[in-house]
This record gives C-alpha cells, sequence and structure tokens, in this order.
C-alpha cells in the first residue's frame, strides 16, 4: 500500500508540474482569473508533495523524532485547507469583479483559514502504520479539523457557483463543479478508508480540467499571428473596466492589397516580421481584432505615442527578405480611454470612425477626440432610435404632392419618410437616414415604406384626385 500511494502521488506531483511548465512558458494575459489558477495549482502542488513527504515520516517514523514527523503531517493537513481555501478566491474572480469586493471576501476567508490552521497545529493527531502491509495514515483531532476546514471551504465554493450562477461564466462553473465532485469523493472515499490517500491526485487531476477548459492560454492567440484574439480583448478589457483602468489605443488597419504581387511565401515572411516588430515596441500588448486590424494598448499616452512614433517611421520602409514589401496601413489613435464611457463602446467607436471618417482617408491618420466620441456616441443614440422605430412601428409615410405646370395640377406625389422616439418627438430625415445607410437598416426602412405606401394606395386611391403614381425613394 505504500507503495501504491507513494506512486499516486508521485504521478500527480508529475502531472503539476508539467501543467505549472506550459501554463509558465506559454504567452499569455496577465488577468486576475489566471494569476488566481495559477496559485490554486502551486498550493495544490505544495499539498500533493506534503501528502506524498508525510507518508515517507510516517514509514521511517522510528528513525526520525516524533515532533518532526507530526509536524510534517498538520502541514500537509494545512496544505489540504489552503487548497479549498486557493479555490474559493479563484472562483470569486469571476463573482466579485470590484477589487474592493473581492479582497474583502478573500480577506474574510483568509482569516477564518488562518484560525483554522492554528486549531489543527494545535491539536493533537494520532499516526498509523503497519509495516507489513505498508498502511500509514493519520487520524484524531487534528486530522478531523482538517477535514471540516476543507469541507467548509468545499461547501462554500458550491455554494457560490449555485448562488452566483448568474455571473459566473457556464465553462467556468460546469469545470468547478466537475473539479468539486472529484474532489468531495475522493475525500469521502478517503475518510472511510484511511489507508487509500488519493485526495491529492484528485485535486491535480480537477487542476488538469481546469488547465484545459479554462486556463489554457492558447485560447486567447491567434493561430496565424501568434497575437491575442478578440476573445482575449474582451477579456481583457472587462478587468480593466471592473478596475477603472484607463488606457491608450493604437489601431492599425492593414491593407491586404499590397500582397496581390507578392508569392505566399514573402507574404508570410513579410507578416512574421511585421508582428515581430510590433510585439518588440515597449509596453505594447497587440491583439488581432479582425482580418485587417491589429489593435495596440498602452498603460499611458507617452507610451502610445512613443510607439506610434516608432511604428510609422519602420512601416514608411519595405518588409521581408529583401525589403520589397511595403504595407500603408491606416492609423487610428485614441489618446486616452476616458473619451469612452464604457469598453464596450471601443468597437462601436471604430465601426464609426472607419466608415465616416474623411480624413482617416486623405491622410491615413487620425486622432480620436472629444467631438469624434460625441459624434459616435450621438449615432450610436440614433441607431437605436432607428431600431425602436422599426420594431415599434413607429415609421409614418407622409405624401407631398408635385405639382406638374404642363397640365396645371398636382398629379403625382413623394413619399417621404419621418420616424418618431420613445417621447413622440419626430426625428429630422437628415439625423437618421446617414445612420440607416451605413448601418445596413436602410433596407429595412424601404420595405416598411414601401408596404405603407402599397396599402395607402389600396386604402385611399389617390388616382381619384388625379395623382397617377407616387415615388417611393
Amino acid at each position: 500500500m505504500f507503495v501504491i500511494n507513494i506512486y499516486t502521488q508521485c504521478c500527480g506531483i508529475v502531472l503539476l508540474i508539467v501543467l505549472a511548465w506550459f501554463y509558465q512558458h506559454q504567452k499569455k494575459l496577465h488577468l486576475n482569473t489566471g494569476k488566481a489558477f495559477f496559485l490554486t495549482l502551486l498550493v495544490a502542488l505544495v499539498s500533493i508533495t506534503m501528502d506524498a513527504l508525510s507518508i515517507v515520516t510516517i514509514c521511517n517514523m522510528d528513525k526520525l523524532p516524533l515532533l518532526f514527523v507530526e509536524l510534517v503531517c498538520k502541514t500537509y493537513l494545512v496544505s489540504l485547507v489552503a487548497m479549498a481555501l486557493s479555490a474559493v478566491c479563484y472562483i470569486c474572480t469571476d463573482i466579485y469583479s470590484k477589487r474592493l469586493q473581492y479582497y474583502k471576501v478573500v480577506n474574510a476567508n483568509f482569516v477564518l483559514g488562518i484560525l483554522m490552521t492554528i486549531l489543527i497545529y494545535c491539536l493533537p493527531i494520532s499516526i498509523y502504520h503497519e509495516h507489513a502491509s505498508g498502511v500509514a495514515y493519520t487520524y484524531g483531532p487534528s486530522v478531523l479539523m482538517a477535514y471540516i476546514a476543507a469541507v467548509i471551504y468545499l461547501l462554500m465554493n458550491l455554494v457560490f457557483l449555485v448562488w452566483k450562477k448568474d455571473v459566473i461564466r457556464v465553462s467556468r462553473r460546469k469545470a468547478m463543479l466537475f473539479w468539486m465532485i472529484i474532489w468531495i469523493g475522493a475525500a469521502l472515499i478517503q475518510f472511510l478508508h484511511n489507508e487509500l490517500l488519493i485526495v491529492g491526485f484528485a485535486a491535480a487531476v480537477g487542476i488538469m480540467v481546469l488547465y484545459i477548459k479554462l486556463e489554457n492560454p492558447e485560447v486567447n492567440l491567434d493561430r496565424q499571428t501568434g497575437l491575442f484574439n478578440q476573445t482575449a480583448l474582451t477579456r481583457y478589457m472587462r478587468q480593466l473596466s471592473y478596475r477603472s483602468r484607463h488606457f491608450s489605443l493604437v489601431l492599425l488597419v492593414l491593407e491586404h492589397s499590397f500582397y496581390k504581387n507578392i508569392s505566399r511565401e514573402s507574404e508570410t515572411v513579410a507578416e512574421m516580421e511585421m508582428i515581430n516588430f510590433i510585439t518588440a515596441v515597449p509596453g505594447t500588448m497587440a491583439f488581432k481584432t479582425a482580418g485587417d486590424e491589429i489593435m495596440l494598448l498602452y498603460e499611458t499616452p507617452e507610451e502610445a505615442e512613443h510607439a506610434l512614433h516608432l511604428l510609422r517611421k519602420r512601416f514608411e520602409t519595405g518588409w521581408g527578405k529583401d525589403a520589397s514589401v511595403f504595407q500603408r496601413p491606416f492609423w487610428i489613435y485614441l489618446p486616452d480611454s476616458t473619451l469612452i464611457k464604457d469598453v464596450k463602446d471601443l468597437t462601436y467607436l471604430i465601426k464609426h470612425v472607419r466608415q465616416n471618417s474623411k480624413e482617416l482617408i486623405d491622410n491615413g491618420f487620425l486622432q480620436i477626440d472629444e467631438k469624434l466620441a460625441k459624434d459616435m456616441y450621438y449615432a450610436q443614440e440614433m441607431e437605436g432610435v432607428i431600431f425602436n422605430a422599426i420594431e415599434q412601428n413607429w415609421i409614418t409615410v407622409y405624401y407631398q404632392p408635385i405639382y406638374s405646370n404642363k397640365e396645371d395640377r398636382f398629379t403625382s406625389a413623394e413619399a417621404l419618410v419621418r420616424i418618431t422616439d420613445e417621447d413622440g418627438r419626430v426625428v429630422p430625415p437628415y439625423d437618421f437616414v446617414w445612420i440607416a445607410e451605413k448601418n445596413g437598416m436602410m433596407l429595412r426602412l424601404g420595405e416598411i415604406i414601401f408596404e405603407k405606401v402599397c396599402q395607402f394606395i389600396q386604402r385611399e386611391n389617390p388616382e381619384q384626385y388625379g395623382i397617377r403614381y407616387i415615388e417611393v425613394n
């Protein structure tokens, strides 16, 4: 049994070391969830190592001081409690996005953990070792206290997963539940059969599940370029928003038409050289957000302006083996994120600027200022007005008669569309038509207008008034 337990613990130790090595040597975002996960992984590694060490010391207790053996065994019990506590910290990174809330909950649990640790070290512990079979385990008040503490934290995790399910991502909730089930099952088996030491290995398997399902850095990377992808940007922006952190942004809009007359190999070499240069600029966090966009984030405007100077200067020369591939990107610069109310508005802002800025097309560079941000929010608000008008049927058609000088009478009419907002105010066409044309809503508006005109003709028969036709624009 001694050999089986040691082999089991060694398998868990090797598994966690491999996971830790892969996690540390992969490109990753510095997210709170990632930091909490790595802390949980390290605590689990310490715990399973202490588990193996406690078995070794018990089996050699005739050669070692009893106080030392008891200290090692109690330290292992404390590490079990620490692992359960680290799981609470990990799940709380999703629940409590505000730093103050997070630390308030974590600190309260940490104080509780310290009290339990003191009790574990102070309470007596009994050791059982059978030389013939190699069975070795501990029992007594100290062990019982450790189980109570671990169960409290495990139940706390389960309560969080159920109580706060609306703010926890579904994938995280499922992975954490799977881990908890494995861990609780192993703890029950070990509690009923003290000779089987499997709690540490079960924890290692749970950590592996978390890594595969949630914390593998590869899921945040664009496979083609190796830059962070749109998913990573969304998660990173969410964290910046929760922590009220400001940033500066540089957006490169690449023109793929420059690659038309070069080979695929030359294109790949040039692209990788660009990517390597961009990511080497100090302070740069680079995200591939679309087929032709690379977004660069910086902590301060000074860092962003320095990077912008270096990048624009480098893009004046060629790329590739013989510097024959030239790329002339469009540049969009947001010096201060306080210009936008919420990071969620960033995508709309970039879309708005790309669609409506003549300066960007003419000069290849645009700095977003307060006026552009206000224009964007107005366009966003008006888009909502148009959407609501379509959904609530707040669209009215007015008919302007057209006079024929030749016939000296009204012979036709023009259908004019008007929409109203939720307060009943009529929105002038020059305020919404250009927005509807940009975002694709004009087609739906046209269908509604045409349908209303047809209904009007059928209902009112304007031909009886000499109106032969109605123009629909």
